[in-house]
């Protein structure tokens, strides 16, 4: 269990021996410092009153979690980014989540304070122990080589002095909602365990009408509209047999909620066909932009029978746009939409790419979630999906795209100049990774990624009995010669010419997203110490589009794209439908698609109109 915060500070752990210790060395001071980018490194322990180090910090009270860190980048000038880990450390494979990303400056200790969520053994549905967490540099590499210990280590450490953990604030908020509608004496005896009706002295009919209450509040809230009379009768019924029957009072307000959170109105989306109600309206504007149930205010306009306003609707769209949780839309969006949740399915091969690192990785999908936060909050014209003028870059990805130098973790709005080769998310680190498989790419794959996500261009699946394309990775052929020779019958070529030329000027980057104008080859004849990939054939870049527009490269196809922006527009409106309403948009549904996109003309087709014109359509407004 945790100390009372403030009192007692955790450190890292080094280890048993010297041997064990390896990465981690400890200073004069007591300070901590680890060189291991590896997860299992770091463990935190608790010292005792004899000064050694011992118990690690375990979760009894499940929720948000106050972290007060003093850290520091030891042996170098430039901030080191650090993840918090968190999950069952202690099981092999270790089976946790980055649930958070800081930076430690260099120099001085600084104290960071955050915030992260921990389960108890109770409420953990991955394992039946608590949460604890590790605290893991970036980029530092892989663990200290044998027989190499921390004190001889030059290069750059994370250096902690210790964690400062505060509990979530008793009762937790789940309490204190479920008894606002108690008195203080109510309350007081509800909480106290084995506590009867007979037993707390309080009036059976002040029980039943306060309890009555809270199913009305708490049943808003978790079915997403009022209870039906029908409703309201079955659970105060039961409540009562239940307290009539000598059962606790906190057991029997507990049997209620939990039969109303394992009903069908709350574990699933009721709509019924046709216009939507007002709170059926009011669940889906919530799920949609916060990917949660509305809050009492949206809940409350829907009760008045107001949200059905299209003006009302509009003022409300833009609260929950403007609101911290959007950002949950954002992440979502772009996972479904872009195909990010593919980003942890392939690792790059380290023979053929060494440069890649996780830090690369998480800055990636990081850009193409904030890139489009960024359009959203500043209504950008969907141009910029291909051809903005801006990108948003922290020091790991400028190093990678090779721009101008920038500092630090946190990205920051640069100017692209006006011949680069990246701008736009369909050139970013993360979604050419996950248009690729970590070894080679395929024009095939990334094309019909753009048709169908970016241009909302269906591309039917392949004929059952047409194989797919084994990448030659000894560089004999390029996949553009093995797919002339794949794609050569008529019927296959016409389809291919939707999508292959998008795909074709992808190829200008590699797997990692990296500029490139030879692919990479494994190297038979390397050797330990040499690099073990060789530049195989050129790329050719070069396509015609199937309007018929020749292009050389990447730069003359987004000049191409971004003539077109009613297109773009066409085809994330397709997408936010299918993501909003939770129902694939059909060709049926075309003309309404269309004039959402004629709507937003007059604003440049921006992006926030886009989501107005989608929520405002019969598409979101109907089932």
């Amino acid at each position: 269990p945790y100390p009372k915060s403030g009192e007692t500070k955790y450190r890292l752990w080094a280890g048993a021996s010297e041997q064990s210790a390896g990465h981690i060395l400890e200073l004069e001071d007591g300070t901590m410092v680890s060189f291991n980018t590896d997860t299992t490194s770091g463990p935190l322990r608790l010292k005792n009153k004899e000064g050694k180090l011992q118990g690690a910090p375990g979760t009894r009270i499940p929720g948000i979690h106050k972290l007060r860190i003093s850290v520091y980048a030891y042996q170098t000038d430039k901030p080191i980014v650090f993840g918090i880990y968190a999950g069952h450390t202690g099981a092999y494979p270790q089976m946790i989540d980055l649930v958070k990303i800081l930076e430690a400056p260099p120099g001085k200790p600084a104290i960071i304070e955050t915030e992260i969520y921990l389960r108890t053994n109770e409420n953990n549905d991955v394992a039946e122990v608590s949460d604890t967490f590790r605290l893991i540099p970036f980029g530092l590499g892989v663990q200290v080589p044998k027989n190499t210990l921390a004190k001889n280590c030059k290069g750059p450490g994370l250096a902690v002095q210790w964690v400062d953990i505060e509990e979530p604030e008793l009762p937790l908020l789940g309490n204190r909602w479920l008894s606002a509608d108690l008195s203080p004496q109510m309350a007081e005896t509800f909480l106290r365990p084995n506590t009867t009706l007979k037993l707390s002295k309080l009036s059976r009919e002040e029980v039943i009408a306060t309890m009555q209450k809270t199913f009305k509040r708490v049943g808003m809230r978790l079915f997403r509209r009022e209870l039906t009379d029908i409703e309201m009768v079955t659970i105060t019924a039961n409540f009562s047999k239940e307290i009539d029957a000598g059962v606790f009072l906190a057991t029997a307000l507990r049997n209620q909620i939990s039969a109303l959170m394992t009903a069908p109105d709350f574990l699933c989306i009721v709509e019924q066909p046709g216009r939507l109600t007002n709170f059926a309206l009011a669940s889906r504007l919530s799920y949609f932009l916060w990917n949660s149930t509305p809050d009492e205010e949206l809940l409350e306009i829907a009760r008045l029978g107001k949200l059905t306003d299209s003006a009302v609707l509009k003022t409300q769209t833009e609260r929950l746009l403007k609101d911290p949780k959007s950002q949950r839309f954002i992440n979502d969006f772009a996972d479904q939409w872009l195909g990010l949740r593919s980003i942890n399915d392939t690792t790059p091969d380290t023979d053929l790419y060494p440069e890649y690192d996780d830090l690369l990785k998480i800055s990636s999908v990081m850009e193409t979630q904030q890139t489009l936060k960024h359009m959203i909050d500043k209504n950008l014209s969907v141009r910029d999906f291909v051809a903005p003028k801006w990108a948003l870059v922290n020091e790991r990805l400028a190093k990678h795209y090779s721009m101008p130098e920038t500092k630090g973790f946190a990205l920051q709005e640069v100017k692209l100049l006006p011949d680069s080769s990246f701008g736009g998310i369909w050139t970013h680190a993360s979604t050419m990774k996950v248009t690729a498989n970590g070894t080679s790419t395929s024009p095939v794959k990334r094309g019909v990624w753009v048709a169908e996500r970016l241009l909302g261009t269906p591309i039917p699946p392949p004929p059952p009995n047409i194989d797919p394309i084994d990448p030659d990775t000894r560089g004999a052929k390029t996949l553009r010669e093995q797919l002339a020779l794949h794609s050569g019958t008529g019927s296959c070529a016409a389809c291919h010419a939707k999508f292959d030329p998008y795909g074709f000027a992808l190829e200008s980057f590699d797997v990692m997203g990296n500029l490139r104008t030879n692919y990479r080859t494994a190297d038979a004849a390397a050797i330990k110490g040499k690099s073990k990939w060789k530049e195989g054939p050129p790329v050719d870049s070069t396509g015609i589009s199937p309007e018929g527009a020749a292009f050389s490269g990447i730069k003359q196809l987004r000049e191409i794209l971004a003539k077109n922006p009613e297109q773009l527009a066409r085809g994330v409106t397709r997408n936010l439908v299918t993501y909003s309403t939770g129902s694939p948009a059909s060709q049926l549904d075309q003309k309404a698609i269309d004039a959402i996109v004629k709507n937003s003309q007059s604003d440049d087709y921006g992006l926030r109109s886009i989501i107005h014109g989608v929520i405002q359509s019969d598409l979101f407004r109907s089932k």
